[in-house]
């Protein structure tokens, strides 16, 4: 269940049947099982309609809960001329938060949504709409490619993966990850954080191939993991340089324990 309007994935609640919990990796924030009574999806309605409609402003969204192995997205720019292909990549999820965005599709599949997403451009375009938009789609455990929704704003994501597009990767293979910290790295400093990322020889700098680029200050007074760094490597080594790092904050006593995550 979602909220049609303006609130990312803290508008989403999975509902499930009786006995079958929600997935813990799916990109909802809240979960809602249903009870085995009589009457229990009415008695779910009346509790959660005024949170979904945002108070009878909106209507609500209701989708089919998919076994999905994978999520993409497709950003471009519409403008009086045509549009553009800003961005693509992929979202993992953990416990209903964004863990892991790569910049970049390796997989041959995603060409077939740019050509989706450029076939919505030529309609938003006619319609007379101007702007960024993104389209969503996912991979099913069964490799079908599902298209969720589109959204449509005055600004996403897009003009920040243009500035990595074209000033970190240019033509090359490499991928941009964006991951969440590990919480066993403790509440790192930015100082011990670019430390670590020394010792493991992974420092952003022209000609270093992997590299490890900070995407925000870190900052001890939060809890551990609560920033994001970024790797730049090929396709497939993105695991490779995060279990490196892992490594290098152990070796420098700022991990306790190999995090999971990898």
């Amino acid at each position: 269940m979602k909220m049609a309007h303006g609130a990312g994935g803290a508008g989403n609640e999975l509902v499930s049947a009786p006995g079958r919990p929600a997935p813990v990796a799916a990109g909802a924030r809240f979960a809602h099982q249903l009870s085995s009574e009589p009457g229990a999806v009415d008695a779910y309605w009346d509790e959660r309609w005024a949170w979904a409609s945002q108070n009878d402003q909106h209507p609500v969204i209701v989708e089919q809960l998919l076994d999905v192995r994978e999520s993409w997205y497709v950003e471009l720019v519409v403008d009086q001329n045509g549009w553009d292909l800003y961005g693509m990549g992929t979202l993992s999820y953990d416990n209903g938060r964004i863990q892991c965005e790569t910049i970049g599709i390796s997989d041959s599949r995603a060409q077939g949504c740019v050509r989706e997403a450029e076939k919505l451009a030529k309609i938003y375009q006619t319609l007379g709409y101007r702007g960024n938009f993104c389209v969503d789609a996912v991979v099913t455990a069964q490799g079908t490619v599902v298209y969720t929704e589109v959204n449509a704003r005055a600004t996403t994501g897009t003009h920040l993966h243009k500035l990595a597009a074209d000033g970190i990767l240019g033509d090359s293979s490499r991928l941009i990850r964006q991951v969440s910290a590990s919480p066993n790295w403790g509440a790192l400093s930015t100082e011990e954080f670019l430390a670590g990322v020394e010792k493991a020889g992974l420092s952003f700098s022209a000609g270093n191939d992997p590299r490890v680029l900070m995407v925000m200050p870190a900052d001890p007074e939060r809890k551990p993991g609560a920033f994001l760094y970024a790797t730049i490597s090929e396709a497939g080594a993105q695991d490779d340089v995060s279990r490196a790092l892992d490594a290098s904050f152990r070796s420098l006593g700022l991990a306790d324990t190999e995090s999971a995550m990898f």
